[in-house]
């Protein structure tokens, strides 16, 4: 029989499966054999002996898959657990989770499946999701096209390029400061202050160390010891700035990323960086009793030396700070931070903003210390000053310069004639101005503009 007559067969019907997981499938069809692609010598299935394809429905739609039949079975029943948008296994950035024993499937996507899965981010980029939700939709999506089983998404401060917590599921956890020590002092491959700034938003660590993933020390030190593969990235950034990004791992004994997979990521990335900065700030600051700075002191291992009373305070506002404790470990912002103030060329880029899980806007520092102990740094965490929060909202919500001028004045306590005569502009442009930002921001009100910006409304 001729190998495209073979693939013609299904291996699961709709009548066949459960009530549960009717829903996520499509009726069977035909599928022309012009339309598939087979497994590379690459695919984790081996030398197929009984092919068949199974067209599914499932968080990408329909996709083609060529597998044999000692693994269909296999498939259908990881399939459930794959693709549950509502699973709540994932966690912060940094903790683990149950390991698995499963492979990853080669994908089959085409053209056509590639674009409906951008047209579904694209619409889910601009939905009313919040931040965190549209980040685990996405991820389905591409799980389903792509294939990957551990994943991190980190949200970004766009004027340092650090990382100040986000969502992951992955089980290198007591490895996170290790992993980033070394990422932001000298591990450039697929790193993301690299792709941040790179031409090409999107890359992977087999591309660029040409195969050998050992020349990343990030990949071996603790990548390869939990079994990880191939690392895929790209920078959410769009023309303000770069507010987050995607890490894909998929397991040694998984093909690395392709060419194709790659250029999926990179055409994503404009529309998923303008969902991150229009969702990351959309609840408002809180105003909270001042506090003084805290200072922790890290040796030149970035280990915890000595703190002062406040630091543990600070600590505790920190996104996934009472998760990373469960390893011993420091909120993840602090460790890019502190290995970028000792290193000379980018001592100056040793601090992050971020808004703390109580609302409030914490700026953290790092700075290298001198004397007798060597290589010490001291993080620094203090209340964010006005003109800090303001820029970073500002930017986040594309304010124009005038726009900018007149949040200040409304946000300082001026009225409308007030605000004019400040700018030398009539009040209706002063009402024209405020009716755009109000449209920017998703507000419908003065008092909710000084909700939303109340951190430096209180500062002022």
């Amino acid at each position: 029989m001729e190998r495209a007559e073979l693939c013609t067969g299904l291996v699961r019907t709709r009548d066949s499966l459960s009530t549960d997981s009717r829903e996520e499938y499509d009726y069977p069809r035909r599928i022309e054999p012009a339309l598939r692609r087979w497994p590379s010598h690459q695919s984790t299935l081996g030398q197929p002996n009984l092919v068949r394809t199974l067209p599914f429905r499932g968080l990408a739609g329909e996709v083609g898959l060529v597998l044999t039949s000692q693994h269909a079975i296999h498939l259908v029943h990881e399939r459930d657990w794959t693709c549950d948008r509502h699973r709540k296994q994932s966690q912060e950035v940094g903790i683990s989770h149950r390991a698995r024993d499963r492979h990853i499937v080669q994908l089959v996507a085409t053209e056509r499946q590639q674009a409906r899965c951008r047209e579904r981010v694209e619409r889910l980029s601009k939905s009313s999701l919040d931040c965190e939700s549209i980040r685990r939709e996405v991820i389905g999506e591409l799980q389903q096209l792509i294939g990957f089983d551990r994943w991190c998404w980190p949200l970004s401060d766009p004027e340092t390029l650090l990382p100040n917590g986000g969502i992951a599921e992955h089980d290198f956890g007591p490895g996170v400061p290790r992993s980033l020590e070394l990422e932001y002092s000298s591990d450039d491959f697929a790193a993301k202050r690299v792709l941040a700034r790179h031409a090409n938003s999107a890359g992977s660590l087999h591309t660029e160390t040409g195969g050998d993933l050992g020349r990343s020390p990030r990949w071996d030190e603790v990548l390869r010891p939990v079994g990880i593969g191939d690392v895929a990235a790209v920078a959410c950034r769009d023309a303000l700035g770069c507010w987050g990004w995607i890490e894909a791992y998929r397991d040694r004994s998984d093909r690395s990323f392709g060419e194709q997979d790659l250029e999926l990521l990179a055409s994503i990335g404009p529309c998923l960086g303008s969902a991150l900065r229009r969702t990351m700030y959309a609840t408002d600051g809180a105003v909270v009793e001042p506090t003084p700075p805290g200072v922790i002191v890290l040796d030149r291992d970035l280990k915890h030396v000595s703190s002062t009373a406040n630091a543990r305070a600070w600590i505790d506002v920190l996104p996934s700070a009472k998760l990373f404790a469960a390893f011993g470990m420091l909120p993840s912002v602090v460790y890019p931070a502190a290995a970028l103030a000792r290193t000379p060329r980018s001592a100056g880029d040793g601090h992050a903003l971020l808004r703390g899980v109580d609302g409030r806007w914490v700026m953290i520092e790092a700075a290298a210390l001198e004397g007798h102990r060597e290589g010490e740094i001291a993080v620094t965490l203090r209340s964010a000053s006005a003109s800090e929060t303001s820029d970073l909202l500002c930017r986040a919500y594309a304010l124009s310069r005038r726009e900018r001028d007149v949040v200040g004045a409304v946000t300082a306590g001026l009225d409308t004639r007030a605000v004019a005569k400040r700018l030398f502009i009539t009040p209706y442009t002063v009402q024209d101005h405020l009716k755009s930002v109000f449209e920017k921001i998703g507000v419908h009100s003065r008092r909710e503009l000084l909700a939303r910006f109340s951190a430096s409304a209180a500062a002022s």
